[in-house]
C-alpha cells in the first residue's frame, strides 16, 4: 500500500510539475498566436485597401459595402490592440 501511496504522489507530483510549466508557457504561446493573427489581419486590411484605392481611381463613389468593410477593419484593429494591451497587462 505505501508503494502504491508513494507512486501516486510521484505522479502527481510530476503531473503538477508538466502543468505549471505549460501554464508558464501559455501567454507567450497565446502572445504569439495573437501577433501572427494581427499581422495576418493588418496584411489583408492594407491588401483590401489598395484594392479599394485602385477601383477608386475607375470610380470615385464608394458603395456602402466599402464603407463598411473599412469600419469592420477600422473595428477589429481597435479590438487587436485592445488585446495585445490585457495579454502584455497580464504578462
Amino acid at each position: 500500500m505505501n508503494r502504491l501511496t508513494a507512486r501516486l504522489e510521484k505522479n502527481v507530483v510530476k503531473k503538477a510539475n508538466e502543468a505549471s510549466v505549460f501554464f508558464k508557457k501559455a501567454p507567450d504561446r497565446l502572445k504569439k498566436e495573437l501577433d501572427l493573427l494581427k499581422n495576418e489581419i493588418i496584411e489583408e486590411a492594407e491588401r483590401m485597401q489598395q484594392d479599394e484605392n485602385e477601383k477608386g481611381q475607375d470610380n470615385p463613389k464608394k458603395s456602402s459595402s466599402e464603407i463598411n468593410t473599412k469600419i469592420q477593419i477600422n473595428q477589429i484593429r481597435t479590438k487587436l490592440i485592445t488585446l495585445s494591451r490585457n495579454l502584455e497587462d497580464i504578462n
